[in-house]
C-alpha cells in the first residue's frame, strides 16, 4: 500500500466542474468545495491521521466565506458577511483563535430608524434594549420584548446541543414547542404592542426566504439565528476582524498544521 501523509492539501480545479487527474493511492479523503463546511470536514478529518485533498473551482479558498478585493484597495467580505452559527465546539476544538481568528460582537445588533426620531435599537443585552424601547416606543413594548425574549432565551439554550445531533423532529419540538418549530414570525410577535416595533424583529425571520411574516416556519428562522455562540454571548453575532476570510483561513490553517 502507499504511505499517506496526514493533512490538508487544496487543489484547484483547472475546468470548473472536472477533479484534476491524480493519484488517488495516496489520498484518504478527497473533498469537492474548499468552504467553510468542507474546510471544517477537512480539518476533522485531516487531525484523525487522514491524507486529504480538497477540491476547489475558484482560485480562492473558502466558498461564500470569504474576504475579495472588490474595488482597489478596498476589501470586503462580499458573500457571508457576519457570524455566528459557526459551533464554538469547532472554534474550541480547531484552536481558531490561535490560528488568527477574532471576533467582535456587532452592538448594536439591530437599528430601524423612523421619520419622527424613533428607533428600534437591539443589542445583546436583553436590559439594554429594554430601557431603549421604554424610551423610545412604551413601557408596554419594552415588557412585551422582554417577556418574549426570555422565552426565546430559554428555549434557546435546550436546542443548542441538538444542533450537535441528526435531525430529530420530536426532539426539537420537546425543545422549542410547535409555535417556535412551525408557527409563523407575526404570531410569535403579536404580543408587543406597536407595529413599527415589530417590523424589524419580524424581518429576522425573513431572511433567505420569499415568505411572509404570517407563513408557517417564519418564526424558526428567526429563532435560528439565536442558536449561535461564535460570537461569545449566546445569540450574538460578530465580525471577525479581516473579514470572513479570516474564518476560513483559519480553518485552513488549522487543517494543515
Amino acid at each position: 500500500t502507499a504511505e499517506r501523509d496526514p493533512g490538508l492539501t487544496i487543489s484547484a480545479m483547472r475546468t470548473p466542474g472536472m477533479l484534476p487527474c491524480m493519484d488517488a493511492r495516496g489520498l484518504d479523503v478527497a473533498i469537492v468545495g474548499a468552504g467553510h463546511n468542507g474546510l471544517v470536514a477537512a480539518a476533522y478529518l485531516a487531525r484523525a491521521g487522514l491524507s486529504v485533498t480538497a477540491f476547489e473551482r475558484r482560485e480562492i479558498a473558502g466558498g461564500a466565506c470569504v474576504t475579495e478585493e472588490l474595488w482597489p484597495g478596498v476589501r470586503a467580505s462580499p458573500g457571508a458577511y457576519t457570524l455566528s452559527l459557526l459551533r464554538s465546539e469547532i472554534v474550541r476544538e480547531l484552536e481558531l483563535p490561535r490560528h488568527g481568528l477574532e471576533v467582535e460582537v456587532h452592538e448594536p445588533y439591530l437599528f430601524a430608524p423612523f421619520p419622527d426620531g424613533r428607533a428600534v435599537v437591539s443589542w445583546s443585552d436583553r436590559r439594554r434594549t429594554y430601557q431603549q424601547l421604554e424610551r423610545d416606543w412604551s413601557r408596554a413594548d419594552a415588557e412585551a420584548y422582554l417577556a418574549w425574549s426570555e422565552v426565546r432565551d430559554a428555549a434557546a439554550e435546550r436546542a443548542r446541543p441538538l444542533m450537535l445531533e441528526p435531525p430529530d423532529r420530536e426532539r426539537w419540538l420537546h425543545a422549542i414547542g410547535p409555535e417556535l418549530l412551525d408557527g409563523s414570525i407575526a404570531d410569535e410577535l403579536a404580543g408587543i404592542p406597536s407595529e413599527q416595533v415589530r417590523v424589524p424583529f419580524a424581518l429576522q425571520g425573513l431572511i433567505g426566504t420569499l415568505a411572509a411574516p404570517e407563513d408557517p416556519g417564519t418564526a424558526f428562522v428567526s429563532f435560528y439565528h439565536d442558536l449561535g455562540e461564535a460570537a461569545g454571548p449566546p445569540g450574538a453575532w460578530g465580525y471577525a476582524r479581516g473579514g470572513m476570510g479570516a474564518v476560513t483561513a483559519a480553518l485552513r490553517s488549522a487543517a494543515e498544521t
